[in-house]
């Protein structure tokens, strides 16, 4: 039986798969206890801004167009993805919007845009919609 537990000792000391599942492990359990730490949820804070400006990013990010639309309150929401029925026809968030538009954000994937105090239109996002 010593025989036994001595072999097992010797492999585990000199075998790098075992010393690379032990450390392995040991970066797991660093990640998880940083995570639960000094990690903090952000949590969406529903606003509302008028738009300054909107344009596309023509440089690819990974094979896609950023389309950025910046609001009076130094946010900077990412247009890309948001869709709405407009007049009939389904329309983009980025070939909408006009400088002067309140913006109202709902939720991360709920935005309403209201120009001129009149019309409003609720964008809402699916991946699917996302170029």
């Amino acid at each position: 039986m010593n025989r036994i537990n001595s072999a097992i000792q010797d492999l585990m000391k000199k075998s790098p798969t075992i010393n690379a599942i032990k450390w392995g492990w040991g970066i797991f359990v660093i990640i998880v206890i940083l995570r639960t730490n000094f990690y903090e949820e952000k949590e969406f804070v529903p606003y509302s801004a008028k738009v300054v400006s909107h344009y596309i990013n023509w440089y690819a990010q990974g094979g896609v167009y950023c389309q950025n639309i910046e609001l009076d309150n130094g946010e900077c929401l990412l247009a890309n993805g948001f869709t709405a029925i407009v007049e009939g026809k389904k329309t983009r968030l980025i070939d909408y919007i006009a400088e002067g538009d309140s913006v109202i954000c709902e939720s991360i994937d709920v935005t309403y845009v209201i120009r001129d105090d009149t019309v409003s239109y609720k964008f809402t996002y699916s991946p699917k919609d996302f170029k």
